[in-house]
């Protein structure tokens, strides 16, 4: 089932629209991504403030020890809040992928090294052998499932 997951996003996600226009020009993800600025934004009292705390690394992102806590990514439209999310699966599914093709106690610095031929436009959020700690990511778009309650109808 990994295999085919991991197939689907490869199918699904490398590739991005680039025009609002329209939807058959696309680009490979990993020729045009640029990392975007992400900020965090804590609750105080009950309302939600932006500090100024910058998020660089997928360890930032996602806490793998307290990974139940919900994580929302808000943002103007055309920020890049999907690019990031597809991007954050084509990551997952290398370290995914190098890890059943390869050793699976490969190190986060194999990983890396691998990684950064691959990636080259990147300077944050490169730490991807944070990812390898889940076994599965579901890419699931909201706008699409916008009747479903239910998470494993999304999926």
């Amino acid at each position: 089932m990994l295999g085919y997951l991991t197939q689907h996003y490869e199918r699904t996600q490398s590739y991005v629209k680039t025009s609002p226009l329209n939807d058959t020009i696309q680009a490979r993800l990993d020729a045009i991504y640029v990392s975007p600025k992400v900020q965090l934004i804590s609750k105080v009292e009950g309302s939600f403030q932006i500090t100024v705390r910058q998020i660089t690394t997928y360890t930032e992102f996602i806490n793998v020890k307290q990974s139940k806590r919900l994580t929302f990514i808000q943002g103007e439209a055309g920020t890049g809040k999907t690019t990031f999310l597809s991007r954050l699966v084509m990551d997952w599914c290398y370290t995914s992928s190098s890890t059943t093709k390869q050793d699976p106690s490969s190190t986060e610095e194999t990983i890396g090294r691998n990684y950064s031929t691959r990636a080259k436009n990147t300077i944050y959020f490169d730490d991807v052998a944070t990812l390898k700690e889940y076994k599965f990511v579901f890419h699931i778009v909201l706008r699409h499932a916008v009747k479903q309650f239910e998470i494993e109808k999304k999926i």
